[in-house]
Formats: structure tokens, sequence, C-alpha cells
């Protein structure tokens, strides 16, 4: 591929983007019920939305957590020596 295609393909893309980005733009808007202009209005808010991943919540604990494999050995380690204490008496 040389300069000239990839130019043209950069260009082509962000042409695409500008489409998309007004689209979201009319579609946010008519959610809202007012009226946007031009692609130009959009603001920083909207493009996060698009660029940031949805945050996901992990349920209980994950066990590949850092850390985790030494805090669990400590954590039998532990218990073995209070069952041994409490079995000597």
């Amino acid at each position: 591929m040389d300069q000239e295609e990839s130019e043209e393909l950069t260009a082509i893309l962000y042409r695409a983007y500008d489409n998309v980005m007004v689209e979201m733009e009319e579609l946010k808007a008519k959610r809202k019920g007012t009226c946007s202009l031009s692609h130009e209005d959009a603001n920083l808010e909207s493009i996060n939305e698009l660029q940031s991943p949805p945050r996901v919540r992990a349920r209980g604990h994950p066990k590949n957590r850092l850390g985790s494999k030494l805090e669990k050995q400590i954590a039998n380690a532990s218990k073995k020596k209070k069952t041994k204490a409490l079995n000597e008496f």
C-alpha cells in the first residue's frame, strides 16, 4: 500500500467517523427532545461515552486477583496452626 492509498483510506475513515458522530448526536438529541444542527456541536461527553468501555461488575472474589493465592495460603496456614493449638489442649 503506497502513501496515496493510505491517505485516501484515512480520509474515508475520517468521513465515516464524522457521519457516525452526526448520527449519534441526532439520536441523542431525539431522546432529549432537542435538535442538534451539526457534528461540530458534539460535546466531549458524547465522545467519551463512545470511547469508554462499559463497566462490568464482578461477583464474588475473582480467583486470579493479584495476591489472592498468597493470601489463601497464609489463611490456610493460620487455620492449621489454630487447629493444632486447640488439639494440643
